[in-house]
């Protein structure tokens, strides 16, 4: 965790003790400003790895949720 942390509301466990008994990882994401020129090509770039690669692809992904149609893009 970052030093000086703060929870909004009362915590009636030990955050850490959960995590270590549950087998859970602390992680967080940053979000930069996008360079367009990668972006334009990132979909169709993505779909053409996949389909070269299918063994990197998880069988329980959520491409279903990221992409009205998986197979079109």
């Amino acid at each position: 965790m970052e030093p000086s942390i703060g929870f909004y509301c009362d915590m009636t466990y030990d955050p850490f003790t959960f995590m270590r008994e549950h087998k859970k990882r602390y992680s967080f994401v940053i979000t930069l400003p996008e360079y367009l020129p990668t972006v334009e090509t990132l979909w169709k770039t993505t779909q053409e790895f996949a389909k070269l690669h299918p063994e990197h692809i998880a069988k329980d992904n959520s491409l279903g949720f990221i992409a009205t149609d998986p197979d079109k893009g």
